[in-house]
């Protein structure tokens, strides 16, 4: 009775602190993709779009989902630690990619050297509640990228678990732990109130 009631606890207890980790990477940037020539094949587009999602990995970008082709424009939204520049600085001169003016603050109205301007226009910017942009849809989400192997021809769902150490998930273990020692204790305190019923002979007796 009582490890049922343990396992019980504890599996309700790491599923709250699962669901804590999991809202904590939402993605938190956003890459939307403009292509110049919408008249490209399929093919083309997704071997672009695996380019993106492919050197997003290569820095540590998680979360990656990617929204539908609309009018020649989809929606890359991720979530990553490091800085817009960084990200930004993946796709300077190569690829074809190019930057949409609004995507980079510090533009001073002249493109990148070395882009193409017959690729891809990309404009990078962080996900937040004010966050606003030019590009008027909203991608459906068709695919949730977690790993370089996965081809956009044969997409895969994955569902996974991740654990980064910080002092707020720390605190939240240690709640975790604190909530844990309290019904463990009061557990024991209710055990040791039920009589034990030991098994034997019933008597009957008669006054």
């Amino acid at each position: 009775m009582k490890t049922k009631l343990y396992f019980g606890f504890i599996i309700a207890i790491f599923t709250l602190f699962g669901v804590y980790i999991d809202a904590s990477h939402t993605p938190n940037q956003q890459i939307v993709v403009h292509f110049s020539n919408v008249d490209k094949s399929p093919e083309e587009t997704n071997n672009a779009i695996e380019t993106i999602s492919n050197k997003l990995l290569s820095i540590g970008v998680t979360k990656i989902q990617i929204g539908q082709v609309v009018d020649g424009r989809v929606r890359i939204t991720y979530y990553s630690t490091a800085k817009l520049q960084i990200v930004k600085g993946l796709f300077l001169a190569n690829e074809g990619f190019r930057f949409a003016y609004q995507s980079n603050p510090n533009n001073s109205g002249k493109e990148p050297k070395g882009q193409d301007n017959s690729g891809y226009e990309l404009n990078i910017s962080e996900i937040s509640e004010s966050n606003t942009t030019n590009w008027d849809f909203e991608g459906t989400l068709v695919i949730e990228q977690t790993q370089k192997s996965d081809r956009l021809s044969h997409p895969k769902t994955k569902v996974f678990a991740g654990f980064t150490p910080s002092k707020t998930k720390n605190a939240t273990i240690q709640n975790a732990i604190s909530i844990y020692g309290l019904i463990h204790r009061s557990i024991d305190a209710y055990a040791h109130k039920i009589p034990e019923v030991r098994a034997g002979p019933a008597t009957l007796e008669i006054t």
